[in-house]
């Protein structure tokens, strides 16, 4: 539908960065949480999504992550940023795969913003190398009557951490 955005954060800052910097770093504030900060320091790129008001999307969006390290221990910080419009409805998975046993770090780093009526169902499903770090930050900004659904399966890693937060910013 006309007025969606699904794509490159790095493209979608360099086109238009005024809708981008209006919410990036807004609610999960690299001074407040370490590991929000080092995925702020070496960001380059991730996902955008952008749902206009009153969008309603049959098919989900899947986001892909894939990691290797073949060699040399790698280390990875996409950064996610989701803005739901009053009234969108979406479903999102959003799936990390290792795809060797070696060493490697993925500090993700997910900001959701949902308007008034907005709904999101999140699936994160992890499957991640044996040898792999998986450090997840997700903090969902909910306004009045949005819903925000969250699902994660964690599958692989060696050391996994997932934290949620949400901030209930509408009023009954």
């Amino acid at each position: 539908p006309k007025g969606i955005y699904i794509g490159s954060l790095a493209t979608a800052l360099a086109n238009n960065p005024a809708l981008v910097e209006t919410s990036l770093g807004h609610y999960d504030q690299y001074t407040k949480r370490a590991f929000t900060a080092l995925n702020t320091a070496f960001i380059e790129d991730g996902a955008y999504i952008h749902l206009p008001a009153n969008t309603v999307l049959e098919l989900p969006i899947h986001l892909l992550f894939v990691s290797t390290a073949p060699e040399v221990p790698t280390f990875c910080s996409p950064r996610l940023l989701i803005n739901a419009a009053a009234n969108s409805q979406a479903k999102l998975i959003e799936s990390h795969v290792g795809l060797d046993d070696q060493a490697y770090m993925t500090n993700v780093v997910t900001e959701i913003t949902l308007g008034e009526n907005a709904l999101l169902d999140h699936c994160k499903i992890q499957r991640d190398g044996n040898a792999a770090f998986h450090i997840s930050s997700q903090t969902v900004h909910e306004s009045h009557s949005s819903n925000y659904t969250s699902h994660v399966f964690t599958l692989g890693g060696r050391l996994t951490r997932n934290d949620l937060t949400t901030v209930l910013a509408g009023t009954d």
